[in-house]
């Protein structure tokens, strides 16, 4: 709860409806078995695929995989939505479809030509080649799947929505998983991925009935490309500034280990097992921005109606309660795991990736900074300030990598912290200018006293995990509840969280579907 001096909350305020808040309940319940079937994913395949090279390799053609599909598939989720949202009757969904397959083509063309390029020049490793060959299919796949997705957010199905994003989590964690099992090696593990992809593009044209002859105004190419092509550039810097660094980090790697005199092939499986150690640390990191993604995926097309039906006051309201729910919601997750980085990391991964818990707390810093840039940038967007979003992400994406490349110069010998520093300044720097950006447009931001109890809750937190004991993995798994359970203490004593936010969860739980 704030206090005296701040204005009252209402529930009304939280979300815009009662209708939006289950559609975050929907797609977070979504997103929460995303995570842990991805979490499932990542610590399955250090135990199914042969070594850590292995693995290392897969994480760094994965990460180049993800820079293009997350770019690629979200842009055109939030695409579709917004022009599913605006046409409001009739369907259009086909031909933005196939507008979409058709550009995923061109890049899928671009990726399988330029495999061999990229493996053996630009990540310094040959290995990887094949790997990034299999991406242009998982490319084309992703572009169906993700109109499909986009079709249900734009018509407010977020039911519909968290099934299929349900049932995809489901059949690509079997198909990484399956495919690593089947003969333990990276190669394979991407061929289970490229087949989850296709399976999921062909349930998601079902689903969302991408076949279905149009009845709508189609928008114009030219419109469509106006929505579209701001948001895949802020999507790919955005991306970029997410999973750029483990490729800096292999590049980076390899390049010092061959200064040693190293050979070719022995550099090449140096930098493959740091970015094996270095994906481990990332993967604890993620695990909030991934569920924050849920608040993004309703918000975008709330803001987008309102702000094009001149409702200013109710998009302030629904901005102002999705930015103090994510950052209390992401520093409550990521505060114990700071502080019980170690304790983390030896409950969800093989002894031989217990190194990877010296960047955990620099790296859940960083991502604190980039769900709050998210959210605000995705605020932006939605009103329409495409191009100033893009500028911001792509200076916060330079100034990153221009971190990460001066970690090499500062601490050859400590390339990875040297790294997830590097990547911090830029998340940093996203924060802070989509911060100002949203200030000035919508007068919305964060109260200073809701980021001062915040901190002191985080640091509460963080320190008592780290005071916890944790010589075994259900000491460490005591050790990061406890964190968790000083945190929400230090909220309620600070009065920052009370009673009105349990009752607001219990009235969205307990309505019915059709109410």
């Amino acid at each position: 709860m704030t206090d005296d001096a701040s204005p009252p909350k209402e529930p009304a305020a939280t979300p815009a409806s009662p209708r939006v808040g289950r559609g975050v309940l929907w797609i977070s319940a979504a997103k929460i078995l995303f995570v842990l079937l991805g979490f499932a994913v990542q610590f399955g395949l250090p135990r199914v695929l042969a070594d850590r090279t292995e693995f290392g390799l897969l994480s760094a053609a994965i990460a180049f995989t993800v820079i293009l599909t997350n770019a690629m598939t979200s842009s055109m989720v939030q695409t579709t939505s917004k022009l599913v949202a605006e046409a409001r009757e009739g369907s259009i969904v086909r031909p933005i479809a196939s507008r979409h397959a058709l550009m995923a083509l061109a890049i899928a063309a671009v990726v399988l030509g330029a495999a061999g390029l990229v493996g053996t020049y630009v990540l310094g490793n040959a290995s990887i080649a094949p790997l990034v060959r299999l991406a242009s299919v998982v490319v084309l796949a992703y572009a169906v799947y993700s109109t499909a997705i986009g079709a249900l957010n734009g018509a407010h199905a977020f039911d519909r929505q968290a099934r299929l994003d349900a049932t995809f989590s489901t059949v690509r964690t079997l198909g990484l998983l399956g495919g690593g099992l089947a003969m333990g090696v990276a190669l394979s593990a991407m061929t289970g991925f490229a087949t989850a992809a296709v399976t999921m593009a062909v349930v998601g044209t079902l689903a969302a009935r991408l076949y279905e002859r149009p009845t709508g105004r189609v928008p114009e190419l030219g419109e469509h490309l106006r929505i579209l092509l701001p948001i895949a550039l802020y999507q790919l810097a955005l991306n970029g500034l997410l999973q750029l660094d483990i490729e800096a980090l292999v590049t980076g790697a390899t390049l010092e280990a061959g200064a040693r005199g190293l050979s070719e092939a022995q550099a090449a499986d140096v930098g493959a097992e740091a970015a094996g150690l270095y994906r481990v640390g990332q993967t604890l990191a993620f695990v909030p921005y991934q569920l924050m993604t849920s608040v993004t995926l309703v918000l975008f097309p709330v803001v987008a109606h309102a702000s094009s039906a001149g409702a200013e006051d109710e998009a302030r309201r629904t901005v102002e309660a999705a930015l103090r729910f994510s950052l209390l919601f992401v520093a409550g997750l990521l505060a114990p795991l700071s502080g019980g980085s170690g304790a983390a990391v030896r409950l969800a991964f093989p002894a031989a990736y217990e190194g990877a818990h010296e960047i955990v707390p620099i790296l859940a810093l960083s991502q604190l900074f980039f769900a709050m840039g998210v959210i605000q940038a995705t605020v932006l967007i939605g009103r329409g300030r495409l191009w100033q979003t893009v500028g911001i992400a792509a200076l916060s994406l330079a100034v990153g990598l221009g971190g990460d490349v001066l970690a090499w110069w500062l601490s050859p010998g400590a390339l990875a912290l040297g790294t997830a520093v590097g990547t911090s300044v830029g998340s940093v720097l996203f924060a802070i200018l989509t911060g100002l950006a949203l200030r000035r447009d919508l007068r919305v931001s964060v109260p200073p006293l809701v980021l001062v109890r915040t901190f002191v809750a985080a640091l509460a937190g963080a320190v008592v995990a780290w005071l916890v004991p944790a010589p075994s993995r259900i000491a460490g798994l005591g050790a990061l509840i406890a964190g968790g359970l000083a945190y929400l203490a230090a909220l309620a004593i600070t009065r920052e969280l009370g009673a009105s936010e349990v009752e607001l969860v219990r009235r969205l739980v307990r309505r019915r579907p059709g109410s």
